[in-house]
């Protein structure tokens, strides 16, 4: 709370304005850190005791060395205005004792840098268009730039800090490498273990329309007979079912357009394409309508529903419109 600047009061009050409240908040918060440390436990089982050699500490640095090297990088103010003579102008009142900031804050066109007297932050080389960049990446700290032109206008700059590019050597970052290179191993071997457990185990969704879906998106034909099935024993209480159908249906209507797409573009390589292409515009053209009957009975059950409406014009055939003479 206190990066945030609040109190337990005005968390509180926030939360309660969310419909939530300060209780829940902060056992919704030990769960998460409880359910992060489980995890890490595991992990951390899973992978076993890790201890890598120094031949293995060094291979992984020179293949990483880009993350442990730190670019030069310098912290600027500046004024942005929008001719040359307004610039220079503003550099004769820096010469003659005038504050950057208060002239930024007053006179700049960049609002937002304005707002902090000019002040830009940190940035590295290729964040700024290039005459900024150079003209600020040549300054020593406290020098004021001259007028620099660049298509938002004219600039005067002056750098308030700056930190020089360093590439460390192994020993200077070996703590950094050990717990990186540690990190990746743990992970690959969890990922190995978690897949492998997850091959070999035994899924089984207990909603069954919950089962149905998962069914559909692995058998689409055996998913739409499970999801029909529901429907017709109306055993699920689920008010937007026919929708879920006539979605299931449209995909199956778009994965047989692609189908043939794709049939159509192989020609007279595929000798069969034809007698597939007819197939696959029957299937299309049932998917569609089945597709259509769902949609309207679920816009006869939720009438004026958008988006049922907007599937139903989607899905139905595109008739071209008749060339004027």
């Amino acid at each position: 709370m206190n990066d945030h600047n609040l109190t337990e009061e005005q968390l509180a009050d926030y939360l309660e304005g969310q419909g939530s409240s300060l209780d829940r908040f902060k056992e919704d918060a030990r769960k998460s850190v409880a359910d992060q440390l489980t995890v890490e436990a595991v992990r951390s089982a899973v992978a076993g005791e890790i201890d890598p050699t120094d031949d293995q500490l060094e291979a992984y640095f020179e293949e990483n060395r880009d993350r442990y090297d730190t670019e030069e990088e310098v912290r600027a103010s500046h004024i942005l205005v929008k001719t040359e003579e307004e610039a220079q102008a503003i550099l004769d009142e820096l010469a003659d004792g005038a504050d950057f900031a208060t002239l930024a804050s007053e006179r700049s066109l960049d609002t937002g840098s304005a707002a902090n007297g000019g002040d830009l932050g940190w940035f590295k080389r290729g964040q700024m268009v290039k005459p900024f960049e150079d003209a600020a990446f040549s300054l020593k700290v406290g020098e004021t730039s001259g007028v620099v032109a660049t298509d938002y206008g004219y600039h005067i700059i002056r750098v308030t800090d700056r930190k020089e590019a360093t590439y460390p050597e192994l020993a200077d970052v070996i703590d950094r490498v050990r717990s990186d290179i540690t990190d990746e191993i743990t992970s690959e071997r969890f990922r190995a273990w978690y897949e492998e457990a997850y091959d070999n185990s035994t899924t089984s969704v207990a909603d069954p329309l919950l089962a149905a879906i998962r069914t559909q998106q692995e058998d689409p034909d055996a998913g739409l007979a499970a999801l029909e099935r529901l429907k017709e024993e109306g055993s699920v209480d689920e008010p937007y079912l026919s929708f879920i159908i006539g979605f299931a249906y449209e995909k199956k209507m778009n994965d047989a357009i692609s189908r043939r797409k794709n049939l159509e573009e192989e020609g007279s390589d595929n000798p069969s394409a034809e007698e597939q292409i007819a197939a696959l515009d029957e299937e299309i053209e049932q998917a569609r309508e089945r597709a259509l009957a769902a949609y309207q009975e679920a816009l006869s059950e939720h009438e004026g529903d958008a988006e049922i409406e907007e599937r139903i014009e989607t899905v139905k055939p595109q008739i071209p419109s008749e060339e004027t003479e």
